[in-house]
């Protein structure tokens, strides 16, 4: 019955959501970016040069960032109303501003910090170092804060940001914040000596780029918003399908700023965050907000608690759906956590443990594998695992975490959290089944043992039918 549910849960999440068509004269209205012209924007400028906008009723202006012009200040006070935000914009929301996101396109944040390898190994030989870091690098001060680096007597220096990496070229200062889709481009023609220290290493792992609007805009002008995010979101499929086109689009009618060689970098580099062979673009996950919110909380840089109510936006559906099925997900997820938790304790008793933590994972209601800490090898995996990756009996003898995950340092992250924390709950991973294709879990993991030796047990649910909104 349980997988009856989620089955109906997964075909209604997936359900199409129909996209506005508004007629008469274009609307007017203004998309202010948080940088200026580059690939980071490029579904945009193609939902404006392919006519996507316009076929939706819209006539939009594109507007470059400038100093006296911050995205959420251009969107809040009217000039703009539509603008791309950091997930700082909870910490916006939560000073009284009814900001509302319409769609992530980053599925991780691009954000990290540059280090000089020729002086800085890793994050606590920042203490006393000279650090250039940018406005919006939330993130990043909740890297120092939970490495414990604010906290000690000798903090970065943190410097005025120039926004180009001469100084770092040059020696002159030993770390500072870039995003991992352009600025190393410019590192490596320099042949300078750097390494990337991610947030997502210490579990710190933030949406990046999201499209947002006001509470008053989505109440005056619901059915724009939606022509708004379907023409934007159906300027991203095409721009990730046809990045070369997109580049074309930007150097031809927007900005001659990067070459085309850069911006190609950018495309590729960006891919490997935005993920659109394994999430739909622009879905985002009220969980994983939740604990992007939890984490600025944990730092000090917002309120425990704090509510997601109004938020996020939701797509109109075409049907009303019972309260009920909202429980659905949340009950799945119990039931990984509960078969967990129970393995995880059988694991512990010893003697026979193995015996008795197969005949649990065997009889558990979802997916449930174990694998070797050290070299990712899978020892056991139940039969709802086998069939969700579409293993053999043959697959089994050679099959590795590797082999499964579509984004390694997905899962090199995921190590790290567990190493210090020795479990997580409800993480979103990209898995890879047997035919190639990818699928989007929520996965909760612990560490323990198997066979006498450190072992991971994990299970989760499959939320790829999900993606739609």
């Amino acid at each position: 019955m349980i997988f009856g549910l989620a089955f109906v849960g997964a075909a209604w999440c997936a359900a199409a959501t129909p996209v506005p068509l508004v007629s008469g004269t274009p609307e007017p209205v203004v998309l202010q970016l948080k940088w200026k012209h580059q690939f980071q924007f490029a579904g945009y400028v193609v939902a404006r040069e392919r006519g996507y906008y316009r076929e939706a009723g819209l006539d939009v202006t594109i507007v470059e960032a400038a100093a006296d012009r911050h995205p959420v200040t251009e969107v809040l006070e009217g000039r703009a109303q539509y603008g791309v935000g950091t997930t700082e914009l909870l910490l916006d929301r939560a000073t009284g501003r009814n900001l509302v996101v319409l769609a992530v396109i980053f599925q991780h944040s691009p954000l990290a910090l540059a280090v000089r390898s020729d002086r800085v190994q890793n994050v606590h030989q920042l203490s006393g170092k000279r650090v250039i870091m940018e406005p919006g690098s939330a993130e990043l001060v909740a890297l120092l804060k939970r490495e414990g680096l604010l906290d000690t007597g000798v903090p970065p220096q943190f410097l005025s940001p120039s926004f180009e990496p001469h100084d770092f070229i040059e020696g002159e200062v030993d770390a500072m914040s870039v995003y991992q889709t352009d600025e190393p481009f410019l590192l490596d023609a320099a042949h300078a000596p750097y390494q990337l220290l991610s947030a997502r290493t210490a579990g710190v792992d933030f949406y990046g780029d999201n499209l947002f609007t006001t509470q008053e805009e989505l109440l005056n002008h619901p059915e724009r918003v939606a022509a708004f995010r379907a023409a934007s979101l159906r300027g991203w499929h095409e721009a990730m399908a046809h990045p070369e086109a997109a580049v074309d689009l930007i150097l031809a009618h927007y900005s001659k700023r990067k070459s085309r060689e850069h911006l190609l970098y950018e495309a590729q580099r960006s891919r490997e965050l935005i993920k659109p062979e394994a999430v739909e673009i622009g879905y985002m996950y009220p969980g994983r907000w939740q604990h992007i919110a939890n984490t600025y909380a944990e730092v000090g840089m917002l309120a425990p608690e704090t509510s997601l109510d109004g938020f996020l936006y939701q797509p109109q559906a075409p049907w009303q759906v019972p309260d009920w099925w909202r429980w659905v997900g949340a009950v799945l997820v119990l039931m990984v956590v509960a078969a967990l938790t129970l393995a995880v304790a059988v694991a512990r008793t010893g003697g026979r443990a193995e015996r008795r933590l197969r005949l649990v994972l065997d009889h558990a209601p979802t997916p449930m594998l174990v694998t070797d800490v050290e070299f990712g090898v899978v020892l056991y995996a139940n039969r709802r695992a086998t069939a969700f990756f579409g293993w053999t009996r043959d697959d089994r003898a050679s099959l590795t975490v590797q082999s499964s995950c579509v984004d390694l340092s997905e899962r090199d992250a995921l190590l790290d959290v567990l190493r210090q924390r020795g479990g997580v709950v409800d993480q979103e991973v990209t898995l890879r089944r047997a035919d190639g294709q990818p699928a989007h879990v929520l996965l909760s993991a612990s560490v323990s043992t198997y066979a006498g030796r450190p072992a991971l047990i994990a299970g989760f649910v499959d939320v790829s039918g999900a993606t739609s909104g």
